[in-house]
């Protein structure tokens, strides 16, 4: 997921997720399933930085986690039932 934060209106979003991953609440390798654009540097106007190309290259440069799955899809909920 590509999130664009402009003028840092996401700011509380991505404390939310460091924080649960500081915590362990969320495991690290899924930190990188979302991805901030925070938008340009000091030295670029904000009305013409291209958001659009920004998170474009976010997707072309994002890989899946090397992790296992966060869930087993071809797994129902009656087979974790007779599991435990």
């Amino acid at each position: 997921m590509v999130i664009l934060n402009v003028k840092g209106y996401y700011e509380p979003l991505k404390a939310l997720i460091t924080g649960g991953i500081s915590e362990v609440f969320i495991q690290q390798h899924n930190a990188g399933l979302a991805t901030f654009i925070d938008g340009p540097s000091a030295d670029v106007n904000e009305s013409e930085f291209d958001w659009g190309r920004a998170a474009l290259s976010a997707l072309e440069a994002w890989e899946e986690p090397g992790e296992a799955p966060m869930f087993e899809w071809a797994e129902g909920k009656a087979d974790k039932l007779e599991a435990a």
